[in-house]
């Protein structure tokens, strides 16, 4: 027992004088510079539009739909949704020394569309939210013609990142009559 101690505080002794000498060490020599990371603040925006002829209501799906800014432009013949991509892995720590996030911008997220009748459903497309991952899309503004309705939904994200282009009425929390065929005519929209 006693010799156990003996060798516990010869390793803390050592830890210690070892960790000074580093101490010294990196006093005199220049500070190395960070990691290059791939994750840096992006001001570019997202942009989808989706034509809008026949559309009489939208209904718009993302982690910040409720904030979504809706502007009624008089002659527009397309809807145009656009947001800014924002997200890290902050915290994560792989195995891998080379590994680097992944940039807000180069995640992939973006808008999908499917058309049921009278009724667009726009919704964001790789928004994830998963252990340390998490990417959206802020500061969401959407356009349309007069006379569209926009009917903005909360969407819980998780780590999967496909879009919910589930028919209207069937998450319980659309006006009714809004529904329509129920097939998806429409999945993408053109890049604004």
């Amino acid at each position: 027992m006693r010799t156990r101690r003996l060798a516990m505080l010869a390793l803390l002794a050592g830890g210690i004088c070892g960790n000074l000498a580093n101490v010294r060490e990196s006093a005199a020599a220049p500070p190395t510079p960070p990691v290059p990371g791939k994750s840096r603040p992006n001001e570019a925006r997202v942009s989808r539009r989706f034509e809008a002829e026949g559309i009489r209501t939208v209904v718009l799906r993302a982690e910040a739909a409720g904030q979504a800014r809706v502007r009624v432009v008089p002659g527009l013949s397309a809807i145009a949704v656009s947001a800014r991509p924002v997200g890290d892995a902050r915290g994560y720590h792989p195995a891998d020394p080379g590994w680097r996030e992944t940039p807000a911008s180069e995640w992939g997220l973006d808008f999908s569309a499917a058309r049921y009748g009278p009724t667009l459903v726009v919704s964001s497309r790789s928004e994830v939210r998963y252990i340390h991952h998490y990417y959206h899309l802020e500061e969401i503004a959407i356009e349309v013609p007069p006379g569209v309705a926009v009917i903005r939904q909360y969407r819980e994200l998780s780590g999967r990142g496909e879009p919910d282009l589930s028919p209207p009425g069937e998450r319980g929390t659309e006006r009714p009559g809004t529904g329509g065929a129920a097939t998806p005519s429409s999945r993408e929209g053109s890049p604004r």
